[in-house]
């Protein structure tokens, strides 16, 4: 379809109104913020899939001043920041027809370079420090935690081991910050990503689908990952406060989240050939919440073995 100025520019300008509309309802409407945040992608990621670059970028930037002018201030940029690089690089990887994986890959990315330039020009512009706000506010939670503890009516023992748990999360807190920030982006990404594709593809764009999430599968590599990791806490044992040790134990962190994953995803594949339904598959899964520290254990179980296989097999045999 031959390239038309005016409805460029019209469609230009319909997309950053709704953008600017959707940011004012996420910041001054509280109760739905939890929402509608997660649409604020689509107009500019609408446009990007029909319209080169250029024009994105500029659509980009215009939705960004005018969402600065609208909500009076700093507040609501962080969002408006995020969600307009997802829904960018969202259209433009939908544009030029790349994987779904290539464009997770990329708005995560993107979404963290725009997340670490945003807090630098926040540290040294206006001298605020988000993340050590973030600390600190954990830490204050930590000592409120322990004051509670006290009026708590529980055993020598039980009190022990509490306080030891704490101790330990208020030691580690500070180190685990990368893999935190990191994860919790890759976490909005995806969700951002599960949100508005459906939509795009209703709204006529030919967006990816994503595999089922039953369809896990982890590299096997992950396991020389994950025993390079133990050998090194087990036997090194680097000190705290070290480089070796922030690094591994962010490592650990992620790895263990990971295999978590993949711990759910084959519970999901189980279910799935069990035909049970959908809403049985999920409350299952939020009924086994409370058993998530065993969740990397069985992932592991399915990365090493194949698993699925078996299950399949067996289900066949069955039937």
């Amino acid at each position: 379809m031959p390239d038309n100025p005016a409805r460029r520019l019209t469609q230009g300008a319909m997309m950053v109104a709704l953008f600017v509309i959707i940011l004012a309802i996420s910041a001054f409407v509280p109760s739905v913020y939890i929402v509608t945040i997660w649409v604020l992608p689509l107009p500019i990621a609408w446009y990007s899939a029909k319209y080169s670059t250029g024009p994105s970028i500029t659509v980009t930037i215009a939705a960004l001043i005018l969402s600065f002018i609208i909500s009076g201030g700093l507040a609501a940029m962080p969002a408006a920041l995020i969600f307009s690089v997802i829904g960018l690089v969202m259209g433009t990887t939908i544009r030029l027809k790349k994987s779904k994986a290539y464009m997770f890959v990329a708005a995560s990315l993107a979404s963290f370079i725009t997340v670490s330039v945003s807090y630098k020009a926040a540290v040294q512009i206006m001298n605020i420090d988000v993340l050590q706000l973030g600390l600190d506010f954990a830490h204050n939670s930590i000592n409120t935690s322990r004051k509670m503890l006290n009026q708590m009516e529980l055993s020598a023992a039980q009190m022990k081991q509490l306080v030891a748990r704490l101790d330990y999360v208020d030691k580690t807190v500070d180190a685990i910050l990368p893999t935190v920030v990191v994860m919790s982006i890759i976490a909005i990404v995806f969700i951002a990503l599960l949100v508005c594709l459906p939509i795009l593809r209703k709204l006529g764009v030919q967006a990816p689908k994503f595999n089922a999430f039953r369809h896990m599968k982890l590299p096997r590599s992950l396991l020389w990952y994950y025993l390079a990791v133990l050998i090194i806490q087990m036997f090194v044992k680097p000190a705290e406060g070290t480089y070796l040790y922030v690094a591994v134990l962010n490592l650990s962190l992620l790895l263990v989240m990971l295999l978590a994953l993949q711990g759910y995803s084959l519970l999901h594949f189980f279910l799935y050939e069990k035909n049970m339904p959908k809403g049985v598959v999920w409350i299952v899964t939020i009924v086994t919440l409370p058993l998530a520290q065993f969740m990397p254990l069985i992932g592991l179980v399915d990365v090493g073995f194949d698993v699925r296989t078996f299950i399949q097999r067996k289900t066949k045999n069955r039937s």
